[in-house]
């Protein structure tokens, strides 16, 4: 890239609007108002964020990219001021070649990818790069023989995985073995994403949801000893890794649809898993925590992001607690991953220290009920050991209840009716003379099922409750009205992006926020004029009495002003005062 600043000519070296504090909100109205149970934060929307970036950048428009997050920002910023009677922030000229439709497009793209798991159960949040298309164009030729041309949405193509725990200095030396051009990565630790993005000229371009620039990396810059893939190395850690010198990481290379990527990527064997174990004698075991807790070793994170390759070389070099893997594999659908785990010279990997690997089955089995994993649900009732070691525990005489209500609370919580559908019918099969009406009760799990918020799970447990219907009356009878107004979840691609363009628009979100705001406001000033007029009625009467200083008084309108700022800082008394509030990171 030319120039001796390449974030100077991307222009985002000062560009403090490129962020994600009003889109958090914004994202967060749009669902609301769209009557959708789920709640955007960093982790998702970075996750989004990053993957909508990578479709921008691979088609060389990274600055129309960040000009779409000034335009929500300044407009949001501009709207509120007019609707509080303030004088707006200047826009910007890339901002007013932006239309309310352009930003509708993106915040929708964006919804579509920050979690894709909670629309479309075979997806996890990894997933949410393979989601976005780009432009093709293509030639037809009519029957009249003339050709015309047309643009075709297309996916991106997948060139490169991999999932990894790996110290200081090793990922550097990956990283620039890695350095395809035209290639964009998205970069996922436990808890965040990033995107990098592999110029023509091998320079990474490196966009961080949470940092308010685009941050270029390339060799002999700024110092002449500089590495690209060393700085890029220092700015993960920086980021995932602050605390520890490991760094875990799923990498997701891809490319433009019609780009010929011609690259040598790193050796998983003899270059990545050799070199490491030379330096880290331990390596196979690496092992971090997200911030929930949650551990992750070598297995987990090549599981993670179905990297079957690295999954069983770890495997035959001796990589053992494959439970935290199976688990990882189940919660994001990842079926590839989790048919080698359970493939027989494996499954020895899954015990626990009293070499039995039921508890693995258990929790397994658990996972994917409550993130409504049908298809990996599917396959591990369907695998004989599982379908035996779960069987047994649900009819034990001591505990079966237990796990029986566990495993119907979990799948009530998926919003996903087939779940439901499967463990019922497994119960139905394993657990004979299962009275469904007392256990349901016996837990809530109607309730359960309402406040996740999908009416056809509610409308299954119903009707195994009303079996019996002198027991299900009074647990069903509340529930009848809320579940006219679910929302009917998508279950498809095609479906989501139906289901998410019925959403309100940014306008109108904006509008009903300035509504609000300007409602607060009008309060306010009343509030405010009528201490004005006591405070004028005391001066008065004091001046009577005693002359006042010469120090100049506080106006009305400094009082209005000081007041209202205060009031809007300390007081939640809309939703208004929330979205003006920047979001915890």
């Amino acid at each position: 890239m030319p120039g001796s600043d390449p974030q100077a000519q991307l222009g985002y070296t000062s560009n403090k609007e490129m962020s994600q504090d009003f889109l958090i909100p914004m994202i967060n109205r749009i669902l609301e108002k769209g009557g959708v149970k789920l709640t955007a934060n960093d982790d998702g929307i970075c996750n989004g964020l990053a993957a909508v970036y990578i479709k921008y950048a691979l088609q060389g428009k990274s600055s129309e990219f960040a000009a779409m997050l000034n335009a929500i920002n300044q407009r949001g910023q501009q709207a509120i001021m007019e609707g509080i009677n303030e004088s707006p922030p200047p826009s910007t000229s890339s901002d007013s070649e932006i239309s309310d439709s352009d930003i509708n497009r993106f915040i929708q793209e964006v919804v579509f990818c920050f979690l894709p798991d909670e629309f479309n159960k075979q997806l996890s949040q990894v997933d949410a790069v393979h989601l976005v298309t780009v432009p093709v164009e293509k030639h037809i030729e009519n029957p009249d023989g003339n050709v015309t041309q047309v643009s075709e949405p297309q996916k991106l193509q997948s060139v490169y995985k991999l999932g990894l725990v790996a110290e200081k200095g090793a990922w550097k030396q990956i990283f620039n073995k890695m350095r395809a051009p035209d290639t964009a990565w998205h970069v996922g630790s436990l808890d965040h994403a990033v995107a990098v993005h592999v110029n023509k000229e091998g320079n990474f371009e490196v966009y961080d949801p949470n940092y308010r620039k685009i941050a270029v990396f390339k060799d002999g810059h700024p110092k002449p000893e500089s590495t690209a893939a060393g700085q890029l190395e220092n700015f993960l850690f920086r980021r995932f890794a602050m605390e520890t010198n490991k760094m875990a990481l799923t990498i997701d290379v891809v490319a433009h649809p019609q780009a010929a990527i011609d690259f040598n990527f790193p050796d998983k064997a003899s270059f990545i898993i050799d070199n490491l174990s030379r330096r880290y004698p331990d390596v196979k075991n690496d092992a971090l925590k997200n911030s929930k807790g949650a551990p992750y070793n070598q297995l987990a994170m090549a599981a993670r992001i179905n990297d079957t390759e690295m999954l069983k070389l770890w495997l035959e070099k001796g990589s053992s607690s494959s439970h935290v893997a199976l688990l990882a594999a189940v919660q994001d659908n990842r079926l590839d991953s989790l048919e080698v785990l359970l493939e027989n010279q494996y499954r020895h990997c899954l015990n626990d220290p009293e070499n039995s690997p039921l508890s693995a089955y258990y929790d397994a089995v658990k996972v994917a009920l409550k993130k409504g994993r049908t298809e990996s649900l599917g396959k591990l009732l369907n695998d004989h050991d599982i379908r035996l070691s779960i069987s047994q525990l649900l009819q034990n005489n001591a505990q079966g209840t237990e796990f029986q209500l566990e495993l119907l609370s979990n799948a009530a919580k998926s919003r996903n009716p087939y779940c439901i559908r499967i463990l019922t019918d497994f119960l139905k099969d394993n657990v004979p003379d299962l009275d469904f009406a007392q256990l349901i009760n016996s837990g809530n799990v109607l309730e359960i099922a309402r406040e996740a918020g999908n009416p056809q799970c509610v409308q299954i447990l119903k009707n195994l409750v009303a079996e019996k219907p002198g027991i299900a009356q009074d647990s069903a009878n509340d529930l009848n009205s809320a579940e006219d107004e679910m929302p009917a979840y998508p279950s498809n691609e095609e479906e989501v992006k139906h289901f998410i363009w019925r959403l309100p628009s940014f306008r109108e979100v904006i509008s009903m926020i300035v509504d609000k705001i300007a409602s607060f406001f009008r309060s306010s000033k009343a509030e405010t004029d009528s201490s004005t007029q006591k405070y004028k009625t005391q001066i008065d009467e004091v001046k009577s009495v005693t002359p006042l200083s010469d120090a100049p008084a506080a106006t009305s309108q400094s009082i209005k002003s000081r007041l209202s700022i205060e009031k809007a800082s300390n007081e939640e008394v809309s939703e208004a005062s929330s979205f003006l509030s920047k979001p915890s990171g």
